[in-house]
């Protein structure tokens, strides 16, 4: 009996082994625009809130809201980011301010999921911002299962809703969410093939 119980615990520090030492990455996440080509950048020339309309063909999981920081030094005023579902209801928002990595800046939001279907988001500009948007894309690049819509705008208080497409814009405002599909963790591949090993150990002790 004692015999088979220190079998069973060499098979249990070996399984503890592969959650301790073998590497375990960050959750995997995706941005809804990733990127776009051509276009150019602009002012946004009255107190707006601008941005874009997308769709989604599999429910997701938003964790951030951010904006476009064209010259990557940091955004000048503190922008309101929004996104409504088709009925106009507010389903997340933040105020994103600072700097960030490279050309966006996000701020955290409470895990909001997003189910299939169309959606706007939109960030409030003021009016002459020194925060400059992008304008007139040639393609836009985003995440599997997100497809750009349109650009749209209107005034603050309201649901962006008239029609900018001939832009393809405003490229500011956007999202980060959980990876729908994401890669199994390194651990979690290895954990049963750890396990197998113990076993085939503590039977090999035994069997002595």
């Amino acid at each position: 009996m004692a015999n088979s119980v220190s079998h069973f615990r060499g098979a249990v520090q070996v399984a503890a082994f592969a959650f301790v030492v073998l590497p375990v990455s960050a959750v995997a996440q995706q941005q809804g625009v990733i990127g776009w080509t051509g276009g150019n950048t602009g002012n946004v020339n009255a107190n707006l809130t601008v941005g874009w309309q997308f769709s989604l063909a599999q429910p997701v999981t938003v964790t951030h809201l951010g904006l476009w920081d064209y010259d990557g030094t940091g955004l000048k005023e503190s922008h309101l980011v929004s996104i409504w579902d088709s009925g106009g209801t507010l389903m997340t928002s933040a105020t994103v301010s600072g700097s960030g990595a490279g050309n966006w800046v996000w701020a955290s939001v409470p895990s909001t999921t997003l189910n299939t279907g169309p959606y706007t988001i939109g960030a409030r500009y003021i009016s002459r911002t020194q925060d400059l948007v992008g304008l007139s894309a040639d393609t836009v690049s985003t995440a599997p299962g997100v497809t750009h819509i349109k650009g749209v705008g209107g005034p603050w208080g309201s649901v962006p809703s008239i029609d900018y497409d001939k832009q393809k814009g405003y490229f500011g405002p956007n999202f980060r969410m959980l990876d729908p599909d994401p890669i199994p963790e390194p651990a979690l591949v290895q954990l049963p093939v750890l396990l197998a090993m113990g076993a085939v150990c503590a039977w090999r002790r035994r069997a002595r």
